[in-house]
C-alpha cells in the first residue's frame, strides 16, 4: 500500500489528513501490523483508486461489523454537493463533538442516524469548547478532529471539512488562497517549554532543548509547533528528522510519563498534565473557511456566533488563554 501511495505522489501526512487518522495508525496499516476496520478500508481504497480486495486481499479487513454484524459508527457532514464520512475511533462514543450521526455497513452502505454535522479540524484544544458551545447554541451538530495545521488546511481545500484552525506566531497572518475569505482570529496563547518537575535534564531555554542528552518530543511535520521547532533546531545545527507526535497532548504526555525530557506545547496542555511551563513565544489561533463552506447557513451562523460579543466574553474567561482578538 505504501508503494501505491508513493506512486500517486501522496505523503503519509497528506493521506492522514484526508482520512482523519494519525500518522502512526497509517504506518501500522502500511506495515501490516494492524488491519483497518471496514469503514476506514473503504475510504483508503477510494483515496488510492483501487478495490478494497485489491488493496488488502479478500477477507483481510477486520471490523466490528464483520465480527458482530453491527455497523461501524461515524459522523458525516455535507459540503457542497457531496457527503464526507469519518469513522469514529474504535470503540469510541463520547464527547459532544463525536456523537455518531451515521453508521457504515460492512459493504460501505451508509445509514444516517441524524442530521449532517459541521466538520472542524485543528489541533488547538479550544475547539472542544467551541464545538460544544456551537452545538448547544445553534442546535446543530459540530464535530472536531484534532489535526495539525497542514492537514487541517488540506482537508478544507479538498472539501473534506467546513472549518480549519491554524495557529501562528503572534503578528503573523495565515497564508491562504486568494479566493478564500479572510480567516477569523480566535484566541491567543503561550507556547512553552514543558518538562517534568524534578527532571535534572529539564532545559531552561530554547538552545538547551537541542543539546546532546536532552530527549526532545517533536511534533509531527505540518504542525505549527513543528515549524517553529525546525527553525530553532536548525539555529543550533540540529535536524529533528521525520516523524513526531500528532498533538499537543500526545507530546506532553510523553514528557509526563518520562519517555522524553521536554517538548514545546501550549501552556494549557502543560498545566493540565502537571508539567513545568516556561513561556517562550506567543501564538494566535485562526479559523479558516472557504466560500463554499460559508455558503452553508450552519457555517455562516457559526461564524456570526464566533465573532459575537458573547463569544468574545467567553473566550476572555478561558483558562491559560490570553483572550480573544
Amino acid at each position: 500500500m505504501a508503494e501505491l501511495r508513493k506512486r500517486l505522489g501522496l505523503s503519509q501526512e497528506e493521506l492522514c489528513g484526508r482520512l482523519g487518522i494519525s500518522r502512526p495508525a497509517l504506518s501500522a496499516i502500511e506495515r501490516g501490523r494492524e488491519q483497518p476496520r471496514v469503514g476506514l478500508a473503504i475510504r483508503l481504497a477510494a483515496e488510492l483508486g483501487v478495490a478494497v480486495e485489491d488493496l488488502f486481499g479478500a477477507g483481510a479487513v477486520t471490523s466490528d461489523s464483520r465480527r458482530t454484524g453491527e455497523p461501524t459508527l461515524g459522523v458525516y457532514g455535507e459540503i457542497g454537493n457531496h457527503t464526507v464520512v469519518r469513522e469514529l475511533p474504535n470503540g469510541y462514543i463520547g464527547g459532544s463533538w463525536l456523537a455518531p450521526n451515521v453508521s457504515v455497513g460492512p459493504r460501505g452502505s451508509l445509514a444516517r442516524m441524524g442530521d449532517p454535522g459541521v466538520l472542524v479540524d485543528g489541533c488547538d484544544p479550544i475547539l472542544g469548547f467551541l464545538v460544544s458551545h456551537l452545538s448547544s447554541r445553534l442546535g446543530r451538530s459540530f464535530y472536531w478532529w484534532s489535526l495539525p495545521n497542514r492537514a487541517s488546511l488540506t482537508n478544507l481545500a479538498e472539501g473534506r471539512s467546513h472549518l480549519a484552525l491554524v495557529h501562528l506566531p503572534e503578528g503573523e497572518i495565515p497564508e491562504l488562497p486568494n479566493e478564500w475569505p479572510t480567516p477569523v482570529p480566535l484566541a491567543a496563547w503561550e507556547l512553552c517549554i514543558a518538562s517534568k518537575p524534578g527532571n535534572p535534564a529539564s532545559p531552561r531555554s530554547i538552545p538547551e532543548l537541542f543539546v546532546p542528552g536532552v530527549r526532545f518530543a517533536a511534533r509531527i511535520e505540518g504542525s505549527g509547533v513543528r515549524r517553529l521547532s525546525d527553525v530553532w533546531a536548525a539555529q543550533q545545527g540540529v535536524d529533528l528528522g521525520p516523524g513526531g507526535f500528532a498533538s499537543h497532548l500526545e507530546a506532553a504526555s510523553a514528557v509526563r510519563f518520562g519517555d522524553f525530557d521536554a517538548t514545546l506545547t501550549m501552556r494549557g496542555t502543560a498545566v493540565a498534565l502537571g508539567l513545568e511551563c516556561l513561556p517562550v513565544a506567543l501564538q494566535r489561533s485562526w479559523l479558516a473557511y472557504t466560500s463554499e463552506s460559508e455558503a452553508d447557513s450552519r457555517v455562516a451562523d457559526a461564524l456570526d456566533e464566533i465573532q459575537s460579543r458573547r463569544m468574545r466574553r467567553l473566550l476572555q474567561l478561558m483558562p491559560n488563554y490570553l483572550g480573544a482578538a
